[in-house]
């Protein structure tokens, strides 16, 4: 308004650019501690995703406790983010230190403190967003079915998944200027800004198919 007062824009050049800047941010539910914010519908399917997992993870556990079972062997995959990736494929005591067991062959498997791993920590082990699942382990009867990755083998991977978010988000975030941009042609008060808008509905456009070729291109290369 100020720019469109003093005459440094035209209203449509200003409408135009609060507009972009509304649908680039949204509305953010909340601000996190690391000043992240957070959209509704992002923190909703968050909080849903994680409260369902921890909530099945602590039935698992007190379940557990029932019959005295300690140890919990964590699943592994390629491309767990840092944390959990020293973690994957081990075996914990939920309730002691670390030592050794067997298992049915009657192998010996080495098993680690509970309190050592990085579960309870927001990006650790069964944490937001984590992918990973823990089992009861008994000893002499089961045997163990996950080990850790390649340390670097994983790093690569976990890399090339974060660009591949990247650019989706991206891809996200184009698909919401196209959207404020149609809305504003469509509901346009006036000629000049209706044409306005829908030269910037077709810049957006291309923009978009760009972004979608982007990421195209990099799933085929990796």
């Amino acid at each position: 308004t100020g720019k469109a007062v003093t005459g440094m824009e035209s209203r449509q050049a200003a409408m135009r650019q609060c507009i972009k800047e509304m649908s680039d941010k949204g509305i953010p539910a909340f601000v996190d501690r690391a000043g992240r914010e957070w959209s509704p519908e992002a923190y909703i399917n968050m909080d849903i995703r994680t409260t369902v997992s921890n909530t099945a993870h602590q039935a698992q556990f007190d379940r557990m406790d029932d019959y005295g079972m300690n140890l919990v062997e964590v699943s592994s995959h390629a491309g767990a983010r840092p944390k959990c990736a020293k973690d994957q494929g081990k075996i914990f005591n939920r309730n002691g230190g670390g030592g050794y067991t067997e298992d049915l062959h009657g192998k010996k498997i080495r098993y680690y403190a509970w309190k050592d791993s990085s579960y309870g920590e927001p990006d650790g082990l069964l944490g937001i967003n984590c992918g990973h699942q823990v089992y009861p382990f008994t000893p002499g009867i089961d045997v163990q079915r996950y080990f850790p990755y390649d340390e670097k083998e994983n790093a690569d991977l976990y890399e090339k998944t974060q660009v591949q978010r990247e650019l989706e988000r991206a891809i996200r975030k184009q698909k919401r200027q196209v959207a404020a941009a149609n809305a504003l042609v469509e509901y346009a008060p006036d000629e000049a800004l209706r044409q306005a808008a829908q030269a910037d509905f077709t810049a957006q456009s291309v923009k978009l198919k760009a972004a979608e070729k982007e990421l195209k291109d990099f799933c085929k290369q990796t």
